[in-house]
């Protein structure tokens, strides 16, 4: 039994630390994603920092990130998940103000003719949905106060 056990603390040893350096991976992707459509929509205008931990389901599809407008100096919260589409799951990136205004910014890795027949077609229901339910998912109250006190750039 002893080394049964031994055997079993082993191998869950292994996947702790492979949950553990895959999730920094996760996380470094998702920022790079969202950097990547900001930075094609609004050229050196975004500055996205840390992540912010969403205690929520929706922390296994999706990703949080403080972020700072360079013009206006506000805060903001970038958010990017996983949207149904006609060409299947794309990464969907929003900005969030400190006050609960979403905005949509743009599809993660779509790029040419797809990009402009998304682009063309008209409001989509998918994104209302997403934008009317990420203040609520990031954590802002109604009150407009954040929950997180402060952004980390």
């Amino acid at each position: 039994y002893g080394i049964f056990a031994g055997i079993i603390i082993v191998v869950f040893g292994i996947l702790i630390y492979t949950i553990l350096v895959s999730h920094v991976a996760w996380n470094n992707n998702l920022k790079y994603s969202a950097e990547k459509v900001l930075e094609e929509n609004d050229s050196g205008v975004w500055s996205v920092g840390s992540p912010i931990d969403l205690n929520n389901a929706m922390s296994l599809r999706s990703g949080c990130f403080g972020a700072r407008n360079r013009k206006t100096g506000e805060m903001y919260y970038v958010f990017i998940t996983r949207v149904p589409t006609y060409y299947g799951p794309m990464g969907a990136v929003f900005t969030c103000s400190l006050e609960g205004k979403v905005n949509f910014q743009g599809y993660s890795s779509l790029h040419g003719r797809i990009l402009n027949q998304i682009n063309q077609s008209s409001l989509d229901k998918r994104l209302e949905y997403f934008a009317e339910r990420i203040p609520a998912i990031i954590g802002i109250e109604v009150s407009g106060e954040p929950v997180q006190e402060e952004l980390d750039e």
